[in-house]
């Protein structure tokens, strides 16, 4: 990097009464604003010997609009210095004043124009390190440099960052690489880690080249327990487990020190090397390093049990380090960011806290990103979502899959990719392959934080203007005053009255409403509504309450109380199931009072079977998942050994197939009977393992139980009479039609083939079914 770079005057400085004279693009300590705020700043100086109006001039940012930011009436004395904040807030308080544009960290122009919109002076800052400046030095001449101790409001000193030259950026590599690193500054020593440790005097010293190779499998951190090894019963098939393999990268730290004291930042770089580096992974690869004290210390290591367990004892989670949420337990972590192709993305510094409940007792553990200015980006500026509209970020979730991390590792992603249709806000995915400390740390998937700051960006709105709540109104962010009084409205009154029910439909986002609780209900989502139900709404008069959905683990066949056959209508309108059930489905029971909301319901939820939610739709989704998952998941197991191995895995992904199957025309039979309906449009033919003849669906086929299920795809089969004829045409049973779907005992029958017949107002219709019970 060339110190100094001599700036372009585009008219002579006899022209320009007016200069900058000093710009920080990263102000993290150096200068406060009147409200507290860190905000980028420029030095401008008036060399005349009078007083000069400012609104004669403009600053910008933007070379084809130099007139982008106006100062305001303003007399800047003779011969004096003044600051302005680039804060973007385009305001004055006092005599602080703010441009309406920031400073780019990375680099940008800078401009100073005059009334007639000519360039007095044009500035080319370049990437500076945090709290750094770009500054004249001399001071107020045409030559500018980085400098270490900025010097707002008074004469720029000439001091030269130490700067640390590397010839190697992050990266995948496919062959051996040497790393060299030059000093800028005599007599710097500079001292590296290879382990992801600060690097101090105490640390080697670099005299000659590094060499990165291909390294062996033997981890250190890989083989730190993650959960309490005496965990009960229930816990036993997720104890962590020494791992049979992990891959590994080269990482180093290093920094400058002179007389012994550390001078400038700490440098982070991952260096991976393999012959197949293109083919190695398919997803995005996050390389984080850090102090191992942060993570593994007995008392203060955010991945393990540690200190916090051995206080706590065990609970139905077992507590641990990882179970802290507060600000204290968040960790300084050096990131880098590769996508599917290997190309270095961004890196920065950044803080890492862990993320989840229970999930967090699991050997692999969910956390999050922050970016905050005092690491050094207070955002990250990046299309991390291919479609999303949103490209900055002030955190980022790394989920291990909650508690889907033992079966398929992609529920919750893959069910959020279905929703595209529905008018909910739900979380954006992307897969991942985590390194920590050079070590392969497993699959994760990258998700939104749907916080303050998601919501913000959607609403166009400031972030303190956004009321978030979950499940009854009890925790929330910003204020949960109006739904408080929206739960009380509902316990007193009845929606069966239009004139209730538009009052809540002023309250709340009635299409929302119906498609989250479909989404929901369609999934069978048994660790809700009592939990993970979460709304949010800008605050003002004539917004809206609406649902977010996440969370998905605990859904679509992930156990019993999941399974395609449960009734989720119940469940999404108990009362009693858990503490928080009543307040939780409170609005959903309430809008089921009323009429234009049931049929509306039953519509969408219709046209959703048929369409976004189609049977083929959704296992093409899941197969989908299954391909790209297929050959990194074997890395995966062998790292964490959940799933216990690839034919689990594939076990765990063909009952998310079988929900997919099946799940439609139980969740008919439910709807029809909860709303006591003859007819919902949507026409079930999408059993898996059943027999059809005409328009009748005889279900499971073969039958090895004594219950035998009857459906007609346009559910019109309800007057009539039935009858079971073997193959030497005796009739073994009969009935009438009395309900859809037809269930008949068949207990007394031998296994065998049967013919069902079925004699109706239109017809007769008939079908073959083979009973083989064991």
């Amino acid at each position: 990097m060339k110190l100094t770079i001599i700036f372009l005057f585009l008219t002579a400085l006899s022209y320009g009464q007016l200069i900058i004279n000093e710009v920080q693009s990263s102000n993290n300590t150096t200068l406060d604003a009147n409200d507290g705020g860190n905000y980028d700043w420029i030095e401008i100086y008036n060399l005349t010997d009078d007083s000069l109006d400012l609104m004669n001039y403009f600053l910008s940012d933007k070379a084809d609009n130099p007139t982008k930011w106006q100062f305001p009436k303003f007399k800047l004395a003779a011969n004096s210095y003044l600051v302005i904040f680039a804060s973007g807030l385009n305001t004055r308080i006092n005599n602080e004043l703010h441009t309406n544009f920031k400073l780019n960290k990375n680099g940008e122009n800078l401009i100073l124009a005059d009334l007639s919109a000519r360039l007095i002076q044009q500035i080319v800052i370049p990437s500076i390190p945090n709290d750094y400046s770009y500054a004249a030095i001399p001071n107020l001449s045409n030559q500018f440099t980085i400098v270490v101790n900025p010097t707002p409001n008074s004469i720029n000193l000439k001091s030269p960052p130490p700067i640390i030259e590397c010839n190697l950026s992050s990266g995948f590599y496919a062959k051996k690489q040497i790393l060299e690193l030059s000093p800028n500054v005599k007599d710097l020593d500079i001292h590296y880690t290879l382990n992801g440790d600060n690097p101090t005097i105490f640390s080697p010293i670099y005299s000659s080249p590094l060499i990165f190779n291909n390294l062996d499998n033997n981890p250190i951190y890989s083989k730190i327990p993650t959960t309490p090894l005496e965990n009960k019963s229930h816990l036993n098939s997720f104890i962590w487990k020494e791992p049979k393999a992990v891959e590994k990268m080269n990482i180093i730290r290093y920094a400058g020190f002179l007389n012994n004291e550390k001078v400038g930042s700490t440098h982070t770089k991952t260096i991976y090397i393999d012959s197949f580096f293109r083919t190695r992974y398919s997803f995005s690869v996050l390389s984080l390093i850090t102090d191992s004290l942060n993570l593994f210390d007995y008392k203060n290591g955010i991945f393990i049990p540690g200190k916090t367990y051995d206080d706590m004892g065990y609970s139905f989670w077992p507590p641990g380090n990882y179970s802290h949420r507060d600000s204290s337990w968040e960790r300084n972590v050096s990131a880098q960011f590769f996508d599917e192709q290997g190309k270095l993305e961004w890196e920065t510094e950044c803080g890492i806290k862990m993320h989840g409940n229970g999930s967090v007792s699991f050997p692999q553990k969910s956390f999050q990103l922050y970016f905050r200015k005092k690491y050094g980006n207070k955002n990250l500026n990046y299309d991390l979502f291919e479609g999303s509209n949103i490209n900055e970020y002030k955190r980022i979730l790394f989920r291990n899959s909650g508690n889907d991390f033992l079966q398929t590792h992609f529920r919750d992603a893959m069910l959020h990719s279905l929703l595209d249709e529905f008018n909910i806000e739900k979380q954006q995915y992307r897969s991942s392959i985590v390194f920590i400390n050079g070590e392969y740390w497993g699959i994760y998937n990258i998700r939104e934080k749907l916080d303050k700051h998601h919501f913000s960006a959607i609403a166009g709105v400031h972030e303190d203007s956004i009321d978030i709540i979950t499940n009854c109104g009890f925790d929330y962010e910003g204020s949960n005053l109006e739904f408080l009084d929206l739960q009380k409205y509902l316990t007193n009154h009845s929606l069966k009255d239009d004139a209730n029910y538009n009052y809540i439909k002023n309250k709340v986002d009635i299409p929302n409403v119906i498609d989250y609780f479909i989404a929901e209900i369609y999934t069978a989502n048994y660790d809700w509504p009592y939990s993970n139900m979460r709304l949010w709404k800008p605050r003002g008069e004539n917004t809206k309450w609406r649902y977010v959905i996440y969370d998905l683990d605990f859904s679509f066949n992930q156990d019993n109380s999941s399974g395609y056959w449960v009734k989720s209508m119940n469940h999404a309108t108990d009362t009693n199931l858990f503490s928080y059930s009543e307040c939780s489905s409170r609005l959903f029971r309430k809008l089921l009072q009323n009429q234009h909301f049931r049929d509306n319901f039953i519509e969408r939820f219709a046209y959703h079977l048929n369409n976004s939610l189609n049977k083929d739709i959704v296992l093409n989704r899941i197969e989908e998942f299954e391909s790209k998952y297929r050959d990194e998941i074997e890395e995966h197991i062998k790292r964490w050994g959940y799933p216990s191995d690839k034919d689990n895995w594939y076990f765990q992904v063909n009952a998310l197939k079988v929900f997919a199957r099946e799940r439609p025309c139980l969740l008919l039979d439910h709807l029809l009977d909860y709303f006591d309906k003859k007819y919902i449009d949507f026409q079930c033919k999408n059993f898996g393992d059943s027999f059809s003849f005409d328009n009748i669906f005889i279900t499971p086929n073969p039958l090895n139980s004594n219950l035998l299920t009857v459906r007609n795809i346009y559910q019109n089969i309800r007057i009539g009479h039935y009858s079971i004829i073997d193959m030497y045409g005796k009739n073994c049973i009969k009935g009438e039609l009395d309900k859809y779907p037809l269930r008949i005992d068949v207990s007394n029958l031998a296994n065998g083939i049967y013919i069902l017949k079925i004699t109706h107002p239109d017809g007769e219709d008939a079908s073959r079914f083979i009973l083989a019970r064991d």
